[in-house]
């Protein structure tokens, strides 16, 4: 008994030590497995990490290409419109410019057809207001023939002043111009080219006489008289031809100017 009872114990123990072997086994199995197993398990995690990756930049790529495309069409779009833009404002310069040069023709038009009515009229600057010229067409049929006495028979067909009366600090009147009707136009031109040659005044005053035009002629006649005041300085000689070409004169020799920025130049190489 005592025999099989060591047996036994005997026995217990090699099962112990084959436990702990077949622990240490596994253990040294599991120790040396798990650096593979952890490679397979990243290498699977990677694999399939970039296969997502590629997916999604795939599908980046083509919306990327599509967002392109897009833009590209938008900017041609752009392109195509500026074109048109670009177009239609040529266009509607030219038809500006268009607009202004034939308005410009029909204002000359208009203007001359109205200075051309007018023709007849004469313009009096000057005439004091008082008494003996209170009936202007009666004063002036009187007193053209005294200022001018070598001008013959002239016929008045109506005058009047122009504008509403009006007086200056003094409480005086202030002398208003006076437009006067003739009845042939001839006796206009008479008129004024015997004006050009006396010196007409009253009250110490001179008179000026001066042919009567549109508004629009007088506005471009208007805009020489800087250039003129500048120009008798230089004691030269200045005569309007019709409707608005300035005729400058000195020592024998003429100069035509059509606008006040030429004759400024002309003004500007005499310094020169």
């Amino acid at each position: 008994m005592a025999a099989g009872l060591e047996k036994t114990t005997t026995s217990s123990a090699d099962n112990e030590e084959l436990a702990v072997l077949v622990k240490q086994a596994v253990a040294e199995a599991i120790k040396e497995a798990i650096p593979t197993l952890v490679e397979d398990v990243v290498s699977q995690l990677t694999d399939k990490t970039q296969a997502l990756v590629d997916a999604q930049v795939a599908v980046f790529r083509g919306e990327m290409v599509a967002i392109r495309a897009e833009i590209s069409k938008c900017v041609d779009y752009m392109e195509k419109d500026e074109n048109r833009v670009e177009e239609v404002d040529s266009r509607l310069s030219s038809s500006v410019s268009k607009l202004a040069e034939k308005h410009a023709q029909l204002e000359d038009k208009i203007a001359d057809m109205e200075d051309r009515l007018r023709r007849d009229n004469i313009r009096v600057h000057g005439v004091p207001e008082n008494a003996e010229t209170l009936n202007v067409l009666v004063f002036l049929t009187d007193a053209i023939p005294r200022w001018f006495p070598n001008l013959g028979p002239v016929e008045i067909m109506r005058a009047h002043r122009l504008g509403a009366p009006k007086e200056d600090a003094n409480g005086k009147p202030v002398s208003r111009t006076i437009i006067f009707k003739l009845l042939r136009f001839t006796d206009r031109d008479r008129i004024l080219k015997a004006a050009r040659g006396a010196a007409v005044e009253m009250e110490g005053r001179p008179i000026r006489f001066t042919p009567d035009y549109s508004p629009h002629t007088f506005r471009r006649r208007l805009a020489f008289s800087e250039a003129m005041d500048a120009l008798q300085k230089l004691n030269f000689r200045t005569l309007f031809l019709y409707p608005a070409k300035l005729k400058v004169m000195r020592g024998g020799v003429s100069h035509f100017f059509n606008t006040p920025r030429e004759v400024k130049g002309f003004i500007n190489s005499l310094g020169e």
